[in-house]
């Protein structure tokens, strides 16, 4: 995945055919979250405490992903989840981004 200037990986998954929930992740500063999707459907990530986004999947073999950005200064720590259906694949990347 291609990531902003300064970012700091937390995690990142590839090639996942179900839906999940990692964690408990270490915030911070702003989280970042990256997430693309292919096949049928819409699939939801959900940050506990945080926030959600919903993104419709593409029928593309190298779909574009999204960028989401999330306050997350006054959250230490949280789980996250992505929701999907039968048939899609799709990677996400959680990264820390420092605010100045």
């Amino acid at each position: 995945m291609d990531v902003g200037k300064g970012e700091q990986k937390i995690t990142e998954l590839s090639s996942q055919t179900k839906g999940t929930s990692f964690g408990p992740l270490n915030l911070g500063g702003k989280t970042v979250v990256y997430l693309r999707c292919a096949g049928d459907g819409t699939l939801t990530f959900k940050l506990e405490g945080v926030g959600q986004f919903p993104l419709p999947c593409t029928k593309e073999t190298e779909p574009h992903g999204t960028r989401n950005v999330f306050d997350t200064r006054q959250i230490p720590q949280a789980t996250a989840s992505v929701e999907s259906s039968p048939g899609q694949i799709w990677a996400i990347g959680v990264y820390s981004e420092p605010i100045p």
